[in-house]
């Protein structure tokens, strides 16, 4: 599915994908608010007397079964994806940009931009070890 977003293009980029296990109690609080969420939105929709959709019974049970897998001792992990692209003149930025979010797009990724922070973002995407969140928990 990340075969668009990774493959080459019209613009030179780097994709970056880092994980972090969260810890166990941190990992359970997250997910029992995955599974009252998914409970909240139920409760919502029977008082509205809206249909449940697909993805209404799909998040619903997706939060279950990460709930029920914890339990037991799997773990939950964060995935970060990190997307630069490399213009060499200004005038090709919109389209560097449309061309690496239709690619995004296409692979299911939603992805954000970073607005004056794009040093970092492309620090992040070389091979040295770089990672934000370890770096934002770190008091200066």
């Amino acid at each position: 599915m990340l075969s668009r977003l990774v493959a080459p293009g019209p613009f030179p980029k780097r994709v970056s994908v880092q994980y972090r296990p969260l810890p166990a109690t941190e990992a359970n609080r997250v997910l029992e608010e995955e599974v009252n969420a998914a409970a909240f939105r139920e409760h919502y929709r029977r008082r509205t007397g809206r249909d449940e959709t697909a993805r209404d019974a799909y998040d619903q049970a997706r939060a279950r079964q990460a709930a029920a897998e914890e339990a037991t001792g799997a773990g939950v992990t964060l995935v970060t994806m990190y997307v630069t692209t490399t213009v060499t003149d200004s005038s090709d930025l919109p389209r560097a940009v449309a061309a690496t979010e239709a690619a995004a797009e296409a692979s299911r990724i939603r992805l954000r931009r970073l607005w004056g922070s794009q040093s970092a973002g492309f620090a992040t995407t070389l091979p040295c070890g770089v990672c934000p969140a370890e770096l934002a928990r770190r008091s200066w």
